[in-house]
């Protein structure tokens, strides 16, 4: 995975034993980091690591020198959830008001 870039997996068997992967982009730009929320490569990240889904199709994405989490809808658009860029720390809180020391 390149800094500022996240993809999307999907797994087709197309009547093979194994699996075939193919990826895509679907938020951020490889090699362009940064804090930008928006729509598919409008959006920047700065080494985003972990990465959960819901049932309803949304991404978390854990983007760590940023010190935010960050979810990206079913669209491809991404907004920062929780914390505020370059400002790490330990506060609970909710939205812009949580505080994370690079979360993975």
């Amino acid at each position: 995975m390149f800094p500022a870039a996240l993809a999307w997996v999907q797994v087709a068997a197309l009547g093979q034993s194994a699996p075939v992967y193919t990826w895509r982009n679907c938020a951020g730009a490889p090699g362009s980091p940064g804090t930008n929320d928006g729509a598919g490569g409008a959006a920047r990240f700065s080494i985003p690591a972990g990465v959960a889904a819901d049932c309803a199709g949304k991404l978390f994405v854990a983007d760590t020198m940023n010190c935010t989490i960050r979810q990206i809808s079913r669209g491809g658009v991404v907004t920062t959830l929780a914390g505020s860029a370059g400002s790490g720390g330990t506060n609970d809180g909710t939205g812009s008001a949580a505080r994370f020391w690079y979360p993975v």
